[in-house]
């Protein structure tokens, strides 16, 4: 990946959502290694998703891998209000990242959930 390329994501457009409920649309790198380095960095670790097939989250796969775990209580209730069954043991941890997915790849995040957010008052 180049400078110019890090300065300039033309990868897909992420909603991240931190714990505290700022939350930011990002681009992500096109470069799948890039694209993935910048996801881990995002969410402080390794990762897993959920999500229905049209929308899924990126979070923290194992919350040791952060220094002080804190539920995203926003990110979960995005994700419930798409219809995600939160775990009863409890949900998200850390900074969540929302995508879409074209096929088998990650893509912009849908425009309903972009809506929905802006709905919750996550973004403007």
């Amino acid at each position: 990946m180049t400078a110019a390329d890090a300065m300039n994501p033309t990868g897909p457009l992420a909603l991240v959502i931190q714990p505290d409920g700022s939350t930011t649309a990002e681009r992500l790198p096109q470069n799948p290694a890039a694209c993935l380095a910048a996801l881990h960095q995002a969410i402080g670790g390794h990762f897993e998703a959920i999500g229905n097939g049209r929308w899924h989250a990126y979070t923290i796969e194992d919350i040791r891998d952060l220094a002080v775990p804190r539920p995203n209580r926003p990110a979960d209730r995005l994700a419930e209000m798409l219809g995600w069954r939160t775990h009863p043991m409890g949900g998200m941890v850390g900074a969540v990242v929302f995508l879409g997915r074209d096929v088998v790849d990650d893509a912009d995040v849908p425009e309903d959930v972009l809506e929905l957010a802006h709905v919750m008052g996550l973004i403007p």
